[in-house]
């Protein structure tokens, strides 16, 4: 039976995200009393869905793909302990067949609003008969007004073993940082920041079993200019390997650790 690798993605300046597709009352009722979790999310789920996200895999119709953040307690957005659910069941009778679980505490840099779950179905092929899938966490917390650095879309990578879902890889996709010059007097001029989206690719070649990924970044550096000008940038791209140890995803030996990888 071919393995299930999921993924679970949670910046600086908050990215624009799209309106997730809502799950069926089944569903969030499935994954908040499904024993493959640590206990029962409440007798009334519903009332503790912070954000959902629900679809059918496209690799296989006979699974429904759900990622579903509870709150732990009825405390105001940005203070609540939430838990994120992320779950494979069987399209036809609801039932879950494996799970993921994560602890997200919210605070003065991460919170979460209804649209902050997406589901992925690139494909993600990381090895013959094993389909990856992402899921995307996106907090919409304003955060620090003169940062200097920032990051968000945490990756994390989970492999289906039997009804656990096993993380592999965590890795924050969305970068930002100050470089130079003073954060909150961009109109001085010589104030120099660079942003980072950093997308993964399967190689050709692997490693105990799963291929190899393929991290590459797209960075973008901006300086300021005296008097609130247009900023002066510049582009590049870097390149980072991750090989499978037999447990979870590591950056290969000598391979490239400046930022954003080495953040």
């Amino acid at each position: 039976m071919g393995g299930v690798l999921c993924a679970a993605l949670a910046a600086c300046p908050a990215l624009a995200h799209a309106a997730a597709a809502t799950c069926d009352a089944r569903s969030i009722a499935a994954v908040a009393q499904a024993d493959v979790f640590d206990g029962a999310v409440a007798t009334a789920p519903d009332d503790r869905v912070v954000a959902q996200t629900c679809k059918l895999w496209p690799y296989d119709a006979t699974i429904r793909l759900a990622a579903i953040a509870f709150a732990a307690d009825a405390a105001a957005p940005g203070e609540r302990e939430l838990q994120l659910r992320v779950a494979l069941l069987d399209a036809a009778s609801g039932k879950v067949l494996a799970g993921y679980t994560q602890a997200l505490g919210e605070d003065a840099a991460f919170e979460l609003d209804a649209d902050s779950l997406r589901l992925d179905t690139a494909r993600y092929d990381v090895a013959p008969g094993t389909r990856a899938i992402g899921v995307v966490v996106h907090s919409v917390a304003r955060g620090p007004s003169c940062p200097d650095f920032s990051s968000e879309d945490a990756l994390t990578l989970l492999v289906r073993d039997g009804r656990t879902l096993r993380p592999v890889l965590q890795r924050d996709l969305s970068l930002w940082q100050r470089v130079k010059g003073e954060p909150c007097s961009p109109g001085q001029g010589g104030v120099i920041t660079e942003s980072a989206e950093l997308a993964l690719a399967m190689a050709p070649q692997s490693h105990a079993g799963y291929a190899d990924i393929v991290l590459t970044a797209n960075i973008r550096t901006l300086e300021s200019v005296t008097g609130g000008g247009p900023d002066a940038g510049r582009t590049r791209r870097a390149r980072q390997l991750l090989r499978y140890d037999g447990t979870r995803y590591v950056a290969t030996s000598g391979g490239n650790a400046s930022w954003p990888f080495g953040n």
